[in-house]
């Protein structure tokens, strides 16, 4: 998209401040505020509709574009430490639930640009693979036979001997088929000590963190699938003593840190049990709650079983906020009456972008004896929605009205960077549940948008058909949205 944006939120009072997040690849873009009356461009019907409303806003301002960077994982302060370093291991339960694509960090502490540190990770083949950067400038890896198998569950550990000089790497087949070894130990000596990254944080589920031109930082390499029960021993741990992980046969006091992934699963926060403070938090809203490596199939609910809901789903995907530098506020006017508004982008080249937001009444003090409730949940839920029926000729009579042709820009821009609806899937084939505001949303909250699958409006572009109506009838109206109902009643 040459030129997009998004606001910080869809629903203001007067008085407000509405924070505009800009993406143009132009010099310069111009903003006017308008009132929105009709969103549908259908030649049979009344056709786009907008009234300007002068505010402080209106004005031209420099161009900028920004990227998005998705990719869910957990952030561990290390405090400037290196974990381990007299020896330790890493120990997890993993399901890749995409082993193929891409090399994929699982728990790593490692300095991308100076190739610096130790790691787990998923290889380009979908094998797994420990690393750890030498003193000597090498990189030395010690990398499993197997490929992993996706949706199937293993136990894994990495262990670092300092006394020996060894890196192994520990995997055990929780469900094994005939065809895979039930369990696996691999050593690769080192010679010569490790250069640690003890100034990189430690990652759940990413493989470093490096900085964008613009100053921003973002992670790479990000796993797809679920990490349980994630842990550090202090220690080397041996090939003989790995079944005693999943028996609980090891003592305690053993770990330097120990992650609890089925605390408060609404939070970001993720607590180290250890005792030892290494503590971590969530980036990009990964689906917290789902069923475990112990999973007994029970309950489906982890509010009755939490301890079998302890683990994390991670998409390469998920995007909780874009980030973007913040390109203007507005004020919302006092004198703006309760209705449906957008800030209108336009480039001297001609690109044009609507950001939609609805500007309510205090509570408790309408303007007007009717509320119209716009369905801003449902606006979310839709957002982005990239339905496509043509690769599956059975289904495609039941829309024989379809345009896949519509917005093509727009819809480029959803698929290159997967900001996807609930109404559709993860790359690794997961169901999205987790949708956001924070983000360009092209598709339920555009005044002029239609429907592929049927070529006709859909959500805001639809609902402006009822404001349009009550503005020809003259009927006094206040709007207001789903967001207000849920947090006010």
């Amino acid at each position: 998209m040459k030129l997009t944006g998004y606001t910080d939120r869809w629903s203001v009072q007067r008085g407000e401040t509405l924070r505009v997040f800009v993406s143009c690849a132009s010099s310069r873009f111009d903003v006017q505020l308008v009132r929105l009356i009709h969103g549908d461009e259908n030649p049979r019907g009344p056709g786009f509709k907008s009234t300007p409303v002068p505010s402080p806003v209106e004005g031209s301002y420099p161009g900028e574009s920004q990227a998005i960077q998705t990719g869910s994982y957990v952030l561990i302060d290390s405090r400037g430490e290196a974990l381990g370093a007299e020896g330790f291991t890493v120990v997890l339960w993993l399901q890749a639930t995409a082993p193929h694509q891409g090399e994929q960090g699982i728990v790593t502490q490692w300095d991308v640009e100076r190739r610096r540190g130790f790691g787990l990770f998923i290889d380009g083949k979908g094998n797994l693979s420990g690393r750890a950067a030498l003193t000597s400038g090498e990189v030395c890896s010690v990398t499993s036979r197997r490929t992993l198998r996706p949706q199937a569950w293993y136990q894994v550990a990495l262990a670092y001997d300092p006394k020996h000089g060894n890196l192994t790497l520990l995997t055990q087949d929780m469900h094994p088929t005939v065809f895979d070894p039930p369990a696996e130990a691999v050593v690769a000596h080192l010679d010569s000590p490790v250069a640690w990254a003890s100034d990189r944080p430690l990652l759940l589920a990413a493989g470093g963190l490096v900085s964008s031109d613009a100053g921003r930082t973002h992670a790479t390499g990000c796993f797809n699938g679920k990490l349980s029960a994630p842990g550090v021993l202090a220690r080397p741990l041996t090939a003989a003593e790995l079944p005693g992980l999943s028996t609980g046969q090891l003592p305690v006091d053993g770990w330097l840190a120990r992650w609890d992934l089925s605390h408060d699963p609404a939070r970001r926060r993720i607590p180290d049990t250890s005792g030892h403070g290494y503590h971590g938090r969530t980036v990009n809203r990964p689906t917290r709650a789902v069923t475990g490596h112990n999973w007994t199939a029970r309950t489906d609910s982890f509010r009755e079983a939490p301890e079998q809901y302890n683990a994390i789903h991670f998409h390469d995907d998920d995007l909780e906020d874009a980030g973007w530098k913040e390109s203007l506020r507005l004020v919302v006017p006092q004198e703006l009456r309760s209705g449906v508004y957008a800030l209108r982008l336009s480039t001297a080249d001609g690109e044009c972008d609507y950001l939609p937001f609805f500007v309510r009444t205090p509570t408790g003090k309408p303007d007007a004896a009717i509320a119209v409730l716009m369905p801003t949940v449902s606006y979310l839920a839709y957002s982005n929605e990239a339905l496509d029926l043509e690769p599956f000729e059975f289904l495609a009579p039941l829309c024989p009205l379809r345009n896949m042709g519509l917005q093509a820009q727009a819809y480029e821009y959803i698929e290159r960077l997967w900001l996807k609806s609930t109404y559709n899937h993860h790359r690794d084939g997961s169901g999205i549940c987790h949708v956001t505001m924070l983000r360009p949303s092209l598709t339920s909250m555009r005044p002029t948008h239609r429907a592929r699958l049927y070529d006709g409006p859909h959500q805001l572009s639809a609902d402006l058909h009822l404001i349009d109506w009550l503005e020809e009838k003259q009927i006094p109206y206040d709007v207001i949205c789903d967001h207000d109902l849920h947090r006010e009643g």
